[in-house]
């Protein structure tokens, strides 16, 4: 016969599942937001920055950069920090994230190939790459039950809607890189500050038990 869980011993495998996914979240949690996010800003405000000095459109295409440097960083890091064990949840998350960062890549795609052929793009690719990167980090901290990084992905939601009202403005550059530092920078330090508290708070204990 299976022995039957207890409330609380099922309440504790849920809990040890979520602490588990968020260190799983590469690397003690937030590795992933703070790569993309550091790289979405530091690629913005250089684009915005050669803008001021050549008024020219053609710095646009710097844009490339930035699938291509996050890629490398994130093979890199995955090739140091991969999770053995994978739960459910885990899945789940990267679902979100392959999804939301599939559409992503494909919207710019679409408006690189407008802009080639000399059509209008009718894609506000800032404001969508901006609403879609905010709601897969709202989701991603309603799954790990991480209210930073949930409230950090609503208020760069809500950072996105700035973006069409400011448009075709240069401005819309500096609020994209706003959205990344708050939906994604601030909470993936606060992530990793997290995981660290529960990994020493759970040596702590594991030394108490063996003592």
């Amino acid at each position: 016969m299976e022995k039957q869980l207890t409330t609380e011993q099922s309440l504790d495998i849920i809990a040890r599942m979520i602490a588990d996914t968020r260190r799983n979240f590469n690397d003690r949690g937030g590795a992933m937001f703070l790569i993309w996010g550091y790289t979405t800003i530091v690629v913005t405000l250089a684009i915005t920055a050669m803008y001021y000095i050549t008024r020219s459109g053609g710095v646009m295409w710097l844009w490339c950069a930035l699938p291509l440097i996050g890629g490398v960083m994130t093979w890199l890091h995955f090739r140091r920090h991969f999770p053995t064990v994978q739960t459910h949840l885990d899945k789940a998350v990267w679902s979100v994230w392959v999804v939301m960062g599939g559409a992503a890549v494909c919207c710019m795609v679409a408006s690189y190939i407008a802009s080639l052929v000399g059509g209008k793009s009718y894609i506000d690719i800032l404001f969508t790459i901006g609403l879609m990167m905010s709601m897969g980090t709202a989701i991603t901290g309603r799954l790990i039950k991480f209210y930073p990084v949930q409230f950090g992905g609503v208020i760069g939601m809500g950072l996105s809607f700035a973006l069409p009202a400011v448009a075709p403005s240069i401005w819309q550059l500096p609020i994209f890189a706003a959205i990344f530092l708050v939906a994604q920078v601030i909470p993936g330090h606060l992530l990793n500050a997290e995981c660290k508290r529960e990994a020493r708070e759970a040596g702590v204990a594991e030394k108490r038990r063996v003592a």
